[in-house]
């Protein structure tokens, strides 16, 4: 069996630094393991900074890891949006575009070994590179899941009496609140309530909008429920 010891690399020393306009990237490894720290400037977006270097119409790598400071805005290809800010840990799958909101730099340790081999290395991820980001990003996500699950189901089967009667309480609208058209509107995501929306009048379609405008503020949401409502 080969012998393990401790490894220790100062990211403040990088094995390599790669630099881009508002940016840059400070990568270490240790045997099989990688980790970056991803430096982006205010004014910096992947779209005007990296796609250059990258070849590709959306960022194609996997991104894993933990924020440190600043706050990162990203959309992905299909429209869904999420923003991340300290202490937030993340994973970012392929096909993806990001940009820094405010006035503070962006700081952020990345784990994923596809980060550390290719992001803004100025080689062209090929088919097979962007097979293998998704694979990794598909093997992360189930072992996130599965975890969930199991810790969810062996918490419901320890207090199940308890929250049965909890639950149908909480399934009851709260006073003021608007019945919507589309039942558990405010655990979905911006890709799910799309595909909903063409089942729907203009009439339900506002009575949403109104609720998204003053509870969630979706932007990328509230302009689709716009067409919607002047195609109709």
């Amino acid at each position: 069996m080969a012998s393990e010891r401790f490894q220790r690399k100062s990211l403040d020393q990088p094995d390599e630094t790669r630099t881009f306009e508002n940016g840059k990237a400070e990568v270490v490894t240790l045997g099989d393991f990688s980790a970056s720290r991803l430096v982006f400037e205010p004014g910096w977006r992947w779209s005007e900074n990296v796609k250059p270097i990258a070849g590709t119409e959306s960022c194609q790598v996997l991104h894993t890891g933990y924020q440190v400071s600043g706050r990162l805005h990203v959309r992905m290809d299909d429209g869904t949006e999420e923003e991340f800010g300290p202490g937030d840990a993340y994973v970012i799958p392929p096909g993806h575009d990001a940009w820094v909101v405010g006035d503070e730099p962006v700081v952020s340790v990345d784990m994923s070994r596809v980060t550390a081999e290719q992001y803004a290395t100025g080689a062209r991820i090929g088919t097979e590179g962007v097979a293998e980001s998704a694979r990794e990003g598909a093997r992360i996500l189930s072992e996130t899941t599965t975890g969930l699950l199991g810790t969810a189901t062996g918490a419901a089967g320890a207090t199940l009496g308890t929250t049965a009667g909890a639950t149908a309480g909480a399934m009851r609208p709260a006073a003021g609140t608007p019945t919507l058209p589309i039942a558990g509107y405010d655990e979905m995501n911006v890709e799910e309530i799309s595909e909903r929306l063409n089942d729907l009048s203009a009439e339900q379609i506002r009575l949403l909008r109104d609720y998204e405008e003053r509870n969630k503020k979706r932007n990328t949401l509230l302009e689709q429920m716009d067409r919607k409502i002047r195609a109709t």
